[in-house]
């Protein structure tokens, strides 16, 4: 039986490594990765494994994303630390999952539970995948930011921003009206924040709003510079490894 984790927490990885080497010495850890990017490369390159455990929140964004650009086709078993009212909505779904801290029994039930569909060949299908994570962000989107210019506090919703951006250690979100603004949060916060749908990381320092994209044009070594409303200051930049993926986005 070949697996596959993703999980961005070295302790927590490392935890359930050994636990799935102890409870299913047959079982081959194949591979693991921390986020999603480095996910969507792998299963575009790579055979499904027979098992897959799937970290919520990873380093780069939530695993939801996985799903809107590459097709998994096996059985996941998702790790967690949201909220029981959540998870009884994934075990309606018939998709395993395991509450942090993982728990030895649990898991040794869990993979009992996917040996008995993998010989009944009962399928899990990733749509309900698909669907237990929409349900879990549905509406919890933050729609407005708390955001500071000059010694002034106001709310900003995010229709209004254009972008965020990270700037000598500090997060600003440039609005519509082309006025820059404190953020008292971090790109990786608020990546995990906002709509994947509304909002792209293109680089480690800039998230942009789909509708700040005015043109898109080649730029050096398989990157694409990016034109936008409001105009920016420096030169917006696709990494080389998110040129796919922002295709996908914007045409998604």
């Amino acid at each position: 039986m070949k697996v596959v984790i993703v999980e961005d927490e070295h302790a927590a990885l490392t935890r359930l490594k050994n636990l799935v080497t102890e409870i299913k010495p047959t079982y081959e850890i194949i591979h693991s990765m921390q986020g999603v990017h480095e996910s969507v490369l792998w299963f575009t390159n790579n055979p499904a494994p027979d098992l897959l455990f799937m970290d919520i929140q990873l380093s780069d964004g939530l695993s939801f994303n996985i799903f809107n650009q590459v097709q998994i086709t096996c059985p996941i078993i998702f790790t967690t630390a949201y909220d029981e009212y959540a998870l009884r909505a994934f075990k309606v779904n018939s998709i395993d999952y395991l509450l942090k801290p993982i728990d030895d029994l649990e898991l040794s039930k869990a993979l009992a539970k996917h040996e008995a569909r993998h010989l009944s060949a009962i399928p899990l299908y990733t749509d309900l995948a698909k669907e237990f994570l929409q349900a879990v962000h549905t509406a919890s989107y933050k729609s407005r930011f708390l955001v500071k210019t000059g010694n002034t506090l106001k709310y900003l919703s995010t229709e209004d921003i254009g972008y965020f951006y990270s700037q000598e250690g500090i997060t600003f979100a440039k609005s519509t009206d082309g006025k820059r603004h404190i953020v008292d949060t971090t790109l990786e916060q608020i990546e995990h924040a906002v709509d994947p749908k509304l909002f792209f990381r293109i680089n480690r320092k800039v998230m942009l709003h789909i509708r700040a994209v005015e043109s898109i044009h080649p730029h050096l070594i398989s990157r694409l510079a990016v034109r936008c409303r409001p105009a920016a200051d420096f030169t917006m930049i696709v990494a080389r490894e998110r040129v796919a993926p922002f295709k996908k986005w914007l045409d998604t």
